[in-house]
């Protein structure tokens, strides 16, 4: 069982690596995305500033070049960028980084063999889109990428297009803006995790015990003990497994239970005539009973041998439908009258116990599809225990009917009833309502077992309605041909 609990508890926490793993992805690259945007917009802003600057100068000759350059620097101090401006025709005119500011062309129209430029490609781009962006090396400008953002610088009534401000920072300097909040989500996670992977390690625990509670009480089961039982908490899927489990062994507890009362019954059973046949033959050869009486002990080793002999059968027939071995052979006749037939041969019976009897059979042929000696197996079943059961000038009553496509039979009868507490238990095999024997000592809990197995096996079902020294009525139904 231990290896289930790792198991179980290995792929939990493989779930929730991963799970941590996609979060930490996604949160990093948001993380980044929204540095990359906050910087993009930062850069973009200080641009602006810068070509507002410089449309001015482009304007105005006169305006001084240290207005420029303090702008300039300005923002390389705060942004930590460098700083670009070049003019239409790609050349650079002015270039500054952190405290140092350099001019690079006394003039934006002015241009030579030995003057720096920057690809065309970028003036064309900021022409046509309005703006530049990129994270590279600027077209191998910079020896180490950068993250770039250009901005175009025209007159002020749109007029004319001066060149363009180009702004670069490292891009590791983006990571930078990531790290604080990166970080605090880490140990975030962290602790998240460490806190699931308790979580985990207890309800894997909780899933498990209860498994490992059945497998122990499984193994009480081979060796015949079947008083162990699960300890149940909850609602879930396990909780309600442990209550079928523990339904299960109280099952076969009272199986069990049925099993050893059978063997103590049947060794009971066994033993009485036996040594009734064993004393009589013995008295016979020995000469203790003299020839005259030889005749009656012998009627009396018939009868004890009969009794053997249906005990066995019943058994047989048990065995052989409980394993589905007994097959049924199905044909067509007249249930009212198997029921007339069946009723008539309990004629003594009825008479010994001055039983008023009430038999409603239809006058009409009630025909059914059934196999017919297992049926005649059933009302002699069913009939025999509600005369034996049943008061001393008590009521029994047969009835027959027509219900839709089936033919309804009850039999009835006032007497000593079934407690309700045995009501679940009665057409168990080997149970016996009567426990003593003191009633009906020829018994040996099979018939009712009988009785349902062939209904069941029909395809319909029986029913027993019973109040403790007041009546009893079983009830079943067979299809109509």
């Amino acid at each position: 069982m231990k290896n289930l609990y790792l198991r179980l508890f290995s792929r939990i926490l493989l779930i929730l690596l991963c799970c941590v793993a996609i979060i930490m992805i996604t949160f990093f690259s948001q993380v980044f995305s929204y540095s990359e945007r906050e910087t993009r917009g930062v850069l973009k802003r200080d641009a602006d500033r810068i070509a507002y600057t410089m449309a001015l100068y482009f304007s105005d000759p006169s305006t001084p070049l240290d207005m420029l350059s303090n702008i300039v620097l300005s923002v390389t101090e705060e942004s930590e960028s460098q700083v670009m401006i070049v003019n239409s025709k790609s050349e650079i005119l002015f270039r500054a980084g952190r405290e140092h500011f350099e001019e690079i062309m006394s003039s934006y129209t002015y241009s030579s063999e030995e003057t720096e430029c920057i690809e065309s490609e970028i003036i064309d781009r900021v022409i046509a889109d309005g703006t530049y962006s990129e994270v590279g090396t600027l077209h191998g400008y910079y020896p180490f990428n950068v993250y770039t953002v250009g901005v175009p610088v025209f007159s002020y009534d749109q007029a004319a297009f001066y060149g363009v401000v180009l702004l670069s920072t490292q891009k590791d300097f983006l990571r930078g803006t990531a790290s604080d909040i990166g970080f605090m989500g880490v140990i975030s996670l962290a602790l998240s995790l460490a806190i699931a992977l308790v979580l985990a390690y207890f309800m894997t625990k909780r899933i498990v015990k209860p498994i490992n509670d059945m497998s122990l009480a499984a193994k009480a089961f081979s060796r015949g003990d079947f008083s162990a039982r699960v300890n149940i908490r909850g609602s879930d899927e396990i909780a309600a497994l442990g209550r079928a489990f523990n339904e299960m062994a109280l099952s076969l507890e009272k199986t069990e239970n049925t099993r050893q009362q059978f063997i103590t019954d049947v060794t009971h059973e066994l033993k009485t005539p036996m040594t009734s046949i064993s004393g009589f033959v013995d008295g016979i050869l020995d000469g203790t009973i003299p020839p005259d009486r030889q005749k009656d002990y012998l009627l009396l080793v018939s009868d004890e041998t009969r009794r053997l002999s249906r005990m066995v059968s019943q058994t047989l027939l048990a065995s052989r439908l409980s394993s589905g071995e007994k097959e049924l052979h199905l044909t067509e006749f007249d249930l009212g009258e198997l029921l007339r037939r069946t009723f008539l041969g309990f004629e003594q019976l009825v008479d010994k116990k001055a039983l008023a009897c009430e038999v409603d059979i239809p006058d009409n042929p009630v025909t059914v599809r059934a196999d017919e000696d297992a049926i005649v197996q059933v009302l002699y079943n069913l009939i025999d225990n509600a005369i034996k059961y049943a008061f001393f000038r008590g009521k029994l009553r047969l009835t027959l009917k027509k219900s839709g496509d089936k033919a309804a039979v009850e039999i009835y009868n006032t007497g000593n009833g079934i407690d309700k507490e045995e009501l679940p238990f009665i057409f168990d095999r080997f149970y016996k309502a009567d426990q003593s024997r003191g009633i009906d000592r020829e018994s040996f809990g099979l018939g009712l077992y009988i009785v349902k197995a062939i209904i069941n096996k029909h395809g319909e079902n029986i029913r027993v309605e019973s109040e403790k020294g007041v009546y009893c009525a079983f009830f079943f139904e067979l299809p109509l041909a």
